[in-house]
């Protein structure tokens, strides 16, 4: 017997069914319009959803190697932000310069601290704009002076360990600008244009254990004490992400609080997101996140969602007081913020260190803290791979004080492995077919070859149509 087709099957049976009763050809029509209706329906349900939430992040190992994972960046930031010995030192030769005494002259040198924490005093406007004037006359730039009267790290840092293997300070920690100012930074790989000297463009990696981690002593010279942001003595650490400026209010880092005579053990348990390329095929809106070459930012590099808020955050200030503080390097020597700016900085300060949800949507409501927080023009997506560091800080006491004023610091990942996570899109353009085919074929029986078999039946029809058709106006003519 001769092989048939299935549409041709499907045409005997409703071929039949022309024979039957017309009540029961009424029901199995309503029947299988009432399917094709359904199957529609749940098709364009499937198909919406899809376009939705076109995207999954899933957990693929939980056994993820941490020495595959960059270590983090560790800055070890003094709270003491003027050396009292590098100030009087600073003192002595204005003061030769200016014709003031060297008391007058360190009073001025106190007011850059202002610089870093945005303090400010109404009753010190005058001495203020007289230190500014004086500094401008012996074209002494803010960063310089800054730079000039911080600690060195030299002096800051008085061993360090790297992988159970004693180390050069110097060699492994550089004095760069955060957000709390001039610190020694570790595994800071970031290119800014503070830099005058070259850098390594790759984080390093480690394995974990305290042993296989990061050891600094940190000599805490509290007789040394100028001007400090935070009413304590010791150091602040900073875990962040190493290809990122280390900045507290933008989300990215990790702020550690430690005393003199005191051991710190600082825990770090890393998690990594990476995304597959197909991801970028879907809107922004849809998948939230972006890929380090679809945007860059004023630093010029990578895109990362911190260096996006920072940009932000710079634009405001330089819109709200015409100027760039020295702590983030995008300022230069045009646009830098003086002791001038001071009032204009203390103005703004909250604003700037909270920032509004792009998600929320507009209405009637926290219109107070719409004005007081900082809205981007542009949303600062959060990255489609990243490694986010957990830090977990426990501190002790020393008790055999053999050198006074210490503060003992390890920093290490607490286990050998990590979490991986991936965003996937839900749906390969195959599997919405293969979804699309299977619901059809359920419900209402239909299939790629049962679709090409009604589409050359019907085309047939119509050109064997159109074809009578002529040749019957032919032979009438």
């Amino acid at each position: 017997m001769e092989n048939k087709g299935l549409f041709h099957r499907y045409v005997h049976i409703s071929t039949f069914s022309h024979h039957l009763e017309p009540n029961f050809r009424l029901l199995w029509s309503c029947i299988y319009i009432i399917l094709i209706v359904y199957t529609i329906y749940m098709v364009v349900t499937l198909w919406d959803k899809f376009l939705i939430h076109p995207t999954v992040t899933t957990l693929v190992s939980s056994t993820f190697p941490v020495n595959q994972v960059p270590f983090p960046g560790v800055a070890v930031c003094s709270i003491n932000k003027i050396s009292k010995k590098r100030a009087q030192n600073l003192a002595f030769a204005l003061a030769n310069q200016t014709k003031k005494s060297p008391e007058e002259v360190m009073a001025f040198l106190h007011f850059t601290g202002q610089l870093y924490d945005f303090d400010f005093q109404p009753d010190t406007v005058s001495k203020l704009l007289l230190f500014q004037n004086i500094l401008d006359s012996l074209n002494i730039k803010i960063d310089d002076l800054a730079r000039e009267m911080v600690t060195p790290c030299e002096d800051l840092l008085s061993s360090c360990l790297w992988r159970n293997m004693e180390v050069n300070c110097s060699t492994i920690f550089y004095q760069r600008l955060t957000y709390d100012g001039f610190c020694c930074v570790f595994n800071y790989v970031k290119f800014t244009q503070e830099l005058t000297y070259e850098i390594d463009q790759k984080p390093v990696t480690t394995d974990a254990g305290v042993e296989n981690g990061l050891f600094v002593a940190v000599n805490n010279n509290l007789q040394d004490y100028f001007y400090t942001t935070i009413s304590a003595v010791g150091v602040i650490i900073h875990i962040f992400v190493p290809t990122d400026y280390p900045d507290k209010s933008s989300g990215g880092l990790t702020e550690i609080l430690t005393h003199p005579n005191s051991e710190n053990f600082v825990e770090i348990v890393p998690t990594t997101l990476t995304s597959v390329r197909d991801v970028a095929d879907y809107s922004l809106e849809k998948r939230q996140c972006l890929f380090d070459h679809e945007r860059y930012t004023s630093f010029g590099t990578t895109y990362s969602q911190s260096d996006c808020n920072i940009e932000c955050r710079t634009m405001s200030i330089y819109a709200m007081c015409q100027c760039i503080p020295f702590l983030i390097p995008l300022s230069n020597s045009s646009n830098v913020c003086t002791l001038a700016d001071v009032a204009c900085l203390n103005r703004y300060k909250e604003k700037w260190t909270s920032l509004f949800p792009d998600d929320l949507e507009p209405g009637p409501y926290l219109q107070k803290e719409r004005q007081d927080s900082l809205r981007c023009d542009n949303k600062c997506y959060s990255s489609c791979a990243e490694t986010v560091y957990e830090a977990h800080a426990n501190s002790f006491p020393i008790l055999n004080k053999t050198d006074n004023n210490v503060t003992r610091i390890f920093v290490y990942y607490s286990g050998r492995f990590s979490k991986l996570y991936l965003q996937d899109v839900v749906y390969y353009w195959f599997e919405v077919l293969s979804n699309f085919g299977g619901i059809f074929g359920i419900f209402v029986g239909w299939s790629l070859i049962f679709i090409i078999q009604l589409s050359a039946y019907y085309t047939r029809k119509i050109l064997e149509k159109v074809l009578k058709t002529v040749m019957t106006l032919i032979l009438n003519t």
